[in-house]
């Protein structure tokens, strides 16, 4: 991943950061952003590849049953392994929990890169 560079994009929005007319990153903030951006890809969203994506819609309901929750996290797990630049994630591995007024998870996991730097993962989707 260390030639490996992509448009960073801002944290909150998803949107191009143009700050400054724009800026590339490099290294672990790439490989972060690569894996924020599959975590919030829905199945069948990326036109390009219909297979690619977490099935969010299928478990867009009030109250997520645990063993329901446990899928999430094999999910997820795949796509964190799927990240370029990830090599392999620490044990425990991922961890997601489910906010029921906000719907939204949270996955916190420790993630290795091709450069064997540690990645701390804590996204909220």
């Amino acid at each position: 991943m260390a030639g490996e560079r992509d448009m960073l994009l801002d944290p909150d929005t998803g949107d191009l950061d143009l700050a400054n007319g724009g800026t590339y990153t490099t290294g672990e903030v790439a490989i972060r952003q690569e894996l924020v951006i599959r975590y919030r890809t829905f199945l069948g969203e990326y036109f390009l590849d219909d297979t690619r994506g977490v099935p969010w819609l299928t478990w867009a309901t009030s109250k997520m049953p645990p063993a329901t929750l446990r899928q999430v996290e094999a999910l997820l797990l795949a796509e964190t392994l799927a990240t370029k630049g990830i090599v392999r994630v620490e044990p425990p591995g991922l961890s997601a929990t489910f906010n029921v007024s906000t719907k939204t998870v949270t996955v916190v996991g420790t993630a290795v890169t091709d450069e064997d730097l540690l990645l701390l993962i804590d996204v909220e989707i």
